[in-house]
């Protein structure tokens, strides 16, 4: 076997693994391995996040690479190669960011992809540790500074991430299965605003219920907006 053969199979064998591990949580119905309190769409969204950054870095290295002062080639990676190297270096998002884009500010789920070892965090001291198992919820308690980045677990992993938000077929499955995460929790968002609306007729007389009516009734208007763009989308 070649080590470009050997390479290639190290990298399927990391796809399947990530399939297993972030999408179907199989190696969930382990005894003793953390619970999985993500969404698909959530780590396939994180995941187009670190192809993109990578895709970024590598435009990046190319303009570095091709400018050229005074008649020689500007590389940081010398002997001009400017990818050489990136392939081995994780790119990095930040945490708090990530949180708020993609897991609508509830860190749960991204904490437990973490636990789960499929994406890492880069700890500024004192900074609270999921790795470090809290007998409550798998997190140092009181942690003295917010972690700042987020990167996948490994470079194998990354390139994984990366060549499967690449594949167009993958790409389309998944993008529809965001859609449909989407629909779904609007959907629900409507049913709860609905349900909160019939206690206001109930008790309308009550103070501030006016105004509580028309929070609830742009709420709704917005929800009901959401629900038309997944259904256009995926129609």
């Amino acid at each position: 076997m070649t080590l470009t053969e050997g390479s290639s199979m190290m990298l399927r064998e990391t796809q399947d693994q990530l399939r297993g591990q972030g999408f179907t949580g199989s190696f969930l119905q382990d005894v003793g391995s953390p619970k999985k309190k993500w969404n698909n769409a959530q780590l396939w969204e994180t995941m187009k996040k670190i192809s993109k950054a990578v895709d970024d870095r590598h435009r990046r290295a190319t303009a570095i690479h091709t400018k050229k002062e005074d008649g020689s080639v500007n590389s940081n990676d010398g002997g001009g190669q400017p990818h050489s190297r990136l392939h081995h270096q994780l790119v990095e998002l930040d945490y708090d960011e990530l949180v708020f884009s993609v897991f609508g500010g509830n860190e749960e789920g991204l904490r437990s992809l973490v636990k789960n070892n499929i994406l890492a965090v880069d700890f500024s001291a004192g900074a609270a540790d999921p790795q470090r198992d809290d007998k409550e919820n798998g997190w140092r308690k009181a942690p003295l500074r917010r972690c700042k980045r987020v990167t996948a677990r490994s470079p194998l992993f990354q390139r994984a991430m990366v060549e499967m938000v690449r594949d167009p077929v993958l790409a389309r499955s998944f993008d529809a299965m965001r859609k449909q995460e989407d629909l779904k929790t609007a959907l629900h968002d409507i049913a709860e605003i609905e349900k909160e609306l019939v206690l206001l007729n109930e008790n309308r007389d009550l103070p501030g219920m006016r105004q509580r009516r028309k929070v609830l009734d742009d709420k709704l208007v917005h929800a009901n907006e959401r629900v038309k763009s997944c259904e256009d989308d995926l129609a």
